[in-house]
């Protein structure tokens, strides 16, 4: 199914991966935010500054470049590339965190904007504003 999704783009397939996976593993999933497709989060602890990191990605990229058929008949080019052309804004984003112990605050670098959190059964859920790339 994955090297279905990879090769052949059916949004189907990724849609049955997506489903199965919640049902193995329920709402408990680590983090959940609603950034689109594209977009990519990571979760990192720093025991010795006693924090975490949430890294929220997002840039559109588009195919370019790719293998043709020359008007001499003949194959040229070279592999497809994904690429940025531009950057969009994107927000604001809903981002809820299942971490194992309490949180003081939550800020947004480099901007060093606090943001408003709650805690809700056990989960850390706060709304990053709209940004460029990352944050």
């Amino acid at each position: 199914m994955f090297a279905g999704y990879r090769a052949y783009g059916r949004v189907l397939l990724k849609q049955y991966i997506v489903n199965a996976l919640k049902a193995f593993i329920g709402e408990d999933m680590l983090i959940q935010t609603n950034l689109p497709s594209q977009g990519l989060v990571t979760l990192l602890e720093q025991k010795e500054e006693q924090r975490f990191i949430c890294h929220l990605l997002y840039a559109n990229t588009l195919l370019r470049g790719g293998k043709f058929i020359s008007s001499a008949g003949t194959e040229a080019g070279r592999a497809a590339l994904e690429i940025i052309e531009e950057l969009n804004d994107v927000g604001p984003i809903k981002v809820s965190l299942q971490l194992p112990r309490p949180i003081r605050n939550v800020r947004m670098v480099p901007d060093d904007l606090p943001l408003e959190f709650e805690v809700k059964d056990g989960r850390v859920e706060f709304f990053a504003p709209m940004f460029k790339c990352h944050r």
